[in-house]
């Protein structure tokens, strides 16, 4: 009899922290939790190097950090160019930090100091939101590809009856362009 057996590879994170002392913390903390830290840094621009090089499955951004490059320009950055999930350790709390930090899009923010659980519970839940995002880009996508290359007309409205969908079968059929009619 045989079983199958399903080997998982370790999450790997990227951890960007201008605290040296406070890096090793969290890349000990890390590995206890049985996550693979691949690399640390203090400075964004590496980070963005960094990420690019090693394709870590998440990255762990303090807000501020030493260098020109704060912690959120550096996430958004790494979002839009490698699509990481980026989840945000910081100190601070203030309004203005935390609007800057929701434009970056992060997958979670982590106030310092914070427990083992908690850093677990955060990266459990923003690896499990970036593969449903992934999920859901993919479906769109078939989605987009079967409604585009289909010859009918396919139109789609919103509850109030506003078009919000319109492909080239309906651009055919009606000689109207999707830009014509969306939103009639």
């Amino acid at each position: 009899m045989s079983s199958d057996s399903h080997v998982v590879a370790p999450v790997r994170i990227l951890v960007v922290e201008d605290e040296v002392i406070v890096a090793r913390d969290i890349c000990g903390q890390l590995a206890e939790l049985g996550y693979t830290p691949v690399a640390d840094t203090g400075y964004g621009e590496e980070a963005i190097k960094l990420a690019e090089r090693l394709t870590p499955d998440l990255v762990l951004m303090d807000v501020n950090l030493a260098g020109a490059m704060d912690g959120i320009t550096a996430a958004r950055e790494i979002r839009a160019r490698l699509d990481l999930p980026v989840v945000f350790l910081t100190a601070y709390t203030n309004r203005e930090t935390l609007d800057r930090a929701k434009e970056a899009q992060p997958f979670g923010y982590i106030i310092k100091p914070f427990a083992e659980e908690e850093l677990r519970t955060v990266i459990e839940m923003a690896l499990f939101k970036h593969q449903a995002e992934q999920k859901q880009r993919a479906t769109d996508a078939r989605y987009r590809a079967l409604t585009e290359s289909a010859n009918d007309a396919i139109i789609t409205i919103d509850r109030e009856g506003v078009i919000v969908g319109w492909n080239q079968g309906a651009t055919r059929i009606y000689g109207f362009t999707e830009a014509e009619a969306l939103g009639r």
